[in-house]
């Protein structure tokens, strides 16, 4: 109906047609290929504390970007159309008052907080508050290695979730172009 003058695209769950007892929910992946040009798969919110919810590569969390995209490229969809979202936020849990935090508030956090712990299993920074884990986030080394990794399977590239959550110098912004335009 629009023609072929646009771009279509849409912001992509991490998986494929569930079937369910009442039908299915989230979106035909295989079906909707054909209309368009690219996804920007949202690989964040993928779970919460303790466990990363933007994991590279982690069976303990309910979803991470490697079956994400291994969802899209299983039902055929080429890995140039793929784009892989970073968030620019930490995720403790989907409800409450401190569900999620800004990357521009984790790297001022002090006191009972520390920053910048690393899970090597998840491929991300975490934040610990009085030692327990609090959340888990994206910093230029984990965008580094997602870039990379994408950059391996030979994907479109990356995209990020949101600007404004971004500390003043754009760390995280930069990170996604150096990683990913300065190949």
């Amino acid at each position: 109906t629009l023609g072929s003058s646009y771009t279509l695209t849409y912001a992509g769950y991490v998986k494929d047609k569930q079937t369910t007892s009442t039908g299915s929910k989230y979106i035909d992946i295989s079906a909707v290929d054909k209309y368009i040009d690219f996804v920007n798969i949202m690989t964040y919110d993928m779970d919460e504390a303790p466990k990363a919810h933007s994991a590279l590569s982690d069976s303990r969390a309910y979803c991470d970007c490697e079956r994400a995209v291994n969802a899209y490229t299983n039902a055929g969809i080429s890995p140039q159309k793929l784009v892989l979202g970073v968030p620019f936020y930490g995720r403790h849990a989907f409800s409450g008052t401190s569900a999620s935090i800004s990357y521009k508030s984790i790297i001022t956090l002090g006191g009972e907080y520390k920053i910048d712990n690393w899970d090597s299993i998840a491929s991300v920074p975490y934040v610990t508050k009085n030692g327990t884990y609090f959340c888990s986030y994206d910093n230029a080394k984990s965008i580094g290695i997602k870039a990379n990794w994408l950059n391996s399977k030979n994907m479109k590239g990356m995209m990020y979730w949101n600007s404004g959550e971004d500390d003043s110098n754009r760390t995280l912004a930069k990170a996604v172009w150096n990683s990913t335009m300065k190949k």
